[in-house]
């Protein structure tokens, strides 16, 4: 199993005020993976971090450092706030994964008819508090 993709929407440097509902299909970021190494190069400010961050807070990494959702991760412009954001991960299995029936339940078949599981996690801001989302089936 590999993560072969990272969406996010609204979520620190990566987002607009666009109303959410408008760019459901349409993240303000998504990054490819390929099985094996992969690495992230730019500048400094450029999201380096945020990538990391991202998939630690899918992964509910258990690291020494702490990390959850604050209202400073909703992007920002000006004076303006985004009201909600989203974290998605794609997982792929190899072919020959003899774990990837642990799955079955959670994951489903993609258009290429290769078997993922997509991981996310939504929040949104009430009166300036952070709310989770209910899960909602896709």
């Amino acid at each position: 199993m590999y993560l072969s993709e990272l969406k996010c929407w609204n979520f620190r440097k990566f987002g607009s005020l666009d109303p959410f509902e408008n760019k459901k299909d349409k993240p303000d970021l998504a990054i490819p993976f390929q099985s094996g190494l992969n690495l992230l190069v730019g500048e400094n400010d450029s999201g380096k971090t945020t990538i990391i961050d991202a998939i630690k807070l899918i992964l509910l990494t258990n690291s020494r450092e702490y990390i959850r959702l604050e209202l400073d991760d909703f992007y920002y412009k000006n004076e303006d706030t985004a009201n909600k954001l989203r974290i998605e991960c794609n997982f792929k299995f190899d072919p020959n994964d003899s774990k990837a029936h642990n799955f079955l339940e959670w994951g489903h078949f993609n258009a290429e008819n290769e078997f993922e599981l997509r991981v996310f996690i939504e929040a949104k801001i009430k009166k300036l508090k952070l709310c989770p989302m209910t899960f909602e089936e896709e």
